[in-house]
């Protein structure tokens, strides 16, 4: 962070001069490096040539010695390696691969070089090692193999190093005097620019105005800061009248949050009492016409026919679904004012609890289950689960009439959101209605095919609301139906 700040304390003078100079020598050094590259290269190979070509005229003059089994004029022979300076070794092998002569003569076999490993010519380190078969007639009589040094070689890359650094040393310095001189036509103006701001700052006066600087990007720079200028002068007086609008716009927002604040209070307090009254005053009839029902059927059961027995039945499932949906409604109205705690849920986890919890309407059915493995979320556990329930209870319940259900869930990812999806094969529905789906009491199917009361999906939509989500359905029908709802993704810091 030191070395940044050190940085950015050079004046602009020092940094052109030093990009200029950073610029040059990273050009230069990549070209010369590519020249230097490319000629040793091209020195290497040519030595390769040469004692390639070398090798083969040595391996013809040992035809001869070969083919009559004469170890001395084989000696002879590669004793005129000496004429090639760079060689320091040569050996000879018969066709059997037996060392058949050296050069010179006090090499022995235990000095045989395994460097080669097959290959024609290499180059390693500093070292040429050059394979030549010595073949008569289609017929290989034995195989050459020399060593030679690169020491000339060696010599004229030092050579070519020390010139290519003389060059760029002196091309530095000529970007040295350039660099300095060009600075100076984008360092003064700006260090000009600075000068006056600063004149600007401590007098708060905005009627001054820089002289033009032709029409380049700096004299844009300068044409733009009168222009600025300008502003800041009608700014400042409409400044003092902005402040005065906004005191008195503070004031009165600061009423009106006042009055929606006790509106809401108010709100929730006849919420909270309508609650209570649900809850116990809607309650109390309920439990006194089930009561009498009840006393009525243990006492008089015996005394009513078919018929009366049946408007009894009536009456009683009546009052219990009459029940059923205070308590939905109870919970609808909980879910819509509940404070979420917010923590990383398994989506995993939270299936299986659903399942669990709905193991007794499974039970009997044969359900063909395809689960994906579902991310973490950032959500309320409880609300999230609920969603999952109801979600999952739809669909076992829309698929009861098909003799192998096929209920799958997953979830895809999406830019900043995970879309979680539940699919069955069962009644389906008509997507002309696809939007009284999750409305309060809306349902696309009568009793008599399918139990119900209208609140699940409600509950659904109004929880993923609650977490900045969307919710949505698909389908067909007699074909089954998708739902889907999206929640945000966590957020990494």
């Amino acid at each position: 962070m030191n070395k940044l700040q050190f940085i950015k304390d050079i004046s602009i003078r020092n940094k052109i001069i030093a990009i200029v100079l950073f610029i040059s020598f990273t050009v230069i050094s990549v070209g010369f490096t590519y020249i230097a590259t490319r000629d040793i290269k091209h020195s290497r190979n040519e030595a390769r040539s040469r004692l390639l070509l070398d090798a083969t005229l040595i391996g013809d003059y040992c035809i001869v010695p070969l083919t009559f089994d004469d170890k001395q004029q084989a000696a002879e022979t590669l004793s005129r390696l000496k004429f090639i300076e760079s060689v320091e070794a040569g050996y000879l092998f018969d066709e059997n691969g037996e060392l058949f002569a050296t050069y010179p003569d006090s090499l022995d076999s235990t000095n045989i070089p395994t460097e080669i490993n097959g290959q024609k010519a290499i180059y390693k380190d500093g070292y040429f090692y050059i394979t030549e078969p010595v073949i008569f007639q289609g017929k290989e009589l034995g195989t050459l193999f020399i060593r030679a040094n690169s020491k000339e070689l060696q010599a004229e890359k030092q050579q070519l190093i020390i010139v290519m650094l003389l060059l760029i040393v002196g091309l530095i310095i000529l970007s040295y005097v350039l660099a300095s001189k060009i600075q100076r036509l984008i360092s003064d103006p700006i260090l000009k620019l600075a000068e006056l701001t600063a004149t600007i700052s401590t007098n708060q006066d905005f009627s001054v105005q820089l002289k033009p600087q032709g029409k380049d990007e700096v004299g844009i720079l300068y044409q733009q800061f009168n222009n600025l200028l300008v502003k800041l002068r009608k700014r400042e007086e409409e400044r003092d009248k902005a402040e005065e609008e906004i005191r008195e716009l503070n004031i009165s927002l600061e009423k009106k949050v006042a009055e929606r604040t006790a509106s809401l209070e108010a709100a929730n307090k006849e919420m909270e009492a309508f609650s209570y009254s649900v809850s116990h005053d809607l309650r109390a009839p309920l439990r006194h016409i089930n009561g009498f029902v009840e006393l009525l059927v243990k006492r008089n059961g015996d005394q009513l026919n078919e018929k009366g027995q049946h408007y009894l039945n009536s009456i009683s499932e009546a009052s219990n679904q009459m029940g059923a949906l205070i308590d939905n409604l109870l919970q609808f109205s909980r879910t819509g004012r509940a404070e979420m705690r917010l923590t990383k849920v398994d989506m995993n986890k939270q299936i299986e609890d659903a399942l669990t919890i709905l193991k007794r309407d499974t039970t009997g059915r044969k359900i063909e289950w395809k689960i994906d493995s579902l991310p973490v979320v950032l959500a309320d556990h409880a609300l999230i689960r609920q969603v999952w329930v109801n979600l999952i209870a739809n669909a076992i319940k829309y698929t009861g009439q098909r003799e192998t259900a096929i209920i799958e869930i997953g979830a895809t990812g999406e830019n900043k959101e995970f879309v979680f999806y539940i699919r069955d094969n069962g009644a389906g529905f008509n997507m002309n209605y696809a939007h009284k789906l999750f409305g309060v009491f809306q349902r696309l199917h009568s009793n008599d095919e399918f139990e119900g009361i209208g609140i699940g999906l409600a509950n659904v939509k109004q929880i993923i609301k609650k977490h900045n989500g969307q919710v949505w359905a698909e389908g067909e029908i007699d074909k089954g139906a998708t739902f889907y709802f999206s929640l945000p993704k966590i957020q990494e810091d």
